[in-house]
């Protein structure tokens, strides 16, 4: 519940940004993933192993409250119960990688990286023609 009341929120303030603030964070988007994927792979190469995330189902017993119709004496009763779940959980579970085959993935990303930062600039330049920023109104 909690994080669908955070989900919910997030896109809220999502949907606050300005034309431009949007158009200028889809304009770097797939920049930011490489990037992101950048780091990923060094990493992956400092270790020597890799790291795969694997979600596991986890029993959970908690309480659970509620109110109920009690028919014969036309009110409502509060009961509390025990309450069965199962909760999934991520853990990170060290894997073997091809360390020469990640050295090529990585020569390989930052080649596209420098495609998609000159793409990026370019869009950014668009962004600002689009929707360019005006003084404040006193």
């Amino acid at each position: 519940m909690t994080r669908l009341a955070l989900l919910g929120l997030i896109l809220a303030l999502a949907a606050c940004a300005t034309p431009r603030q949007a158009c200028d964070r889809d304009a770097v988007r797939d920049l930011t993933i490489m990037d992101r994927l950048i780091v990923e792979s060094e990493l992956t190469l400092q270790r020597g192993y890799g790291l795969q995330r694997e979600t596991y189902a986890t029993p959970r017993l908690r309480m659970c409250y509620g109110n109920s119709w009690h028919r014969h004496r036309h009110r409502h009763h509060r009961y509390a119960t025990f309450c069965n779940s199962t909760e999934l959980r991520t853990r990170l579970r060290p894997v073997a990688v091809d360390l020469s085959a990640e050295r090529r993935k990585l020569r390989e990303m930052k080649l596209k990286r420098a495609e998609l930062a000159q793409r990026s600039v370019r869009a950014l330049d668009q962004c600002k023609a689009l929707y360019p920023v005006s003084a404040p109104a006193r």
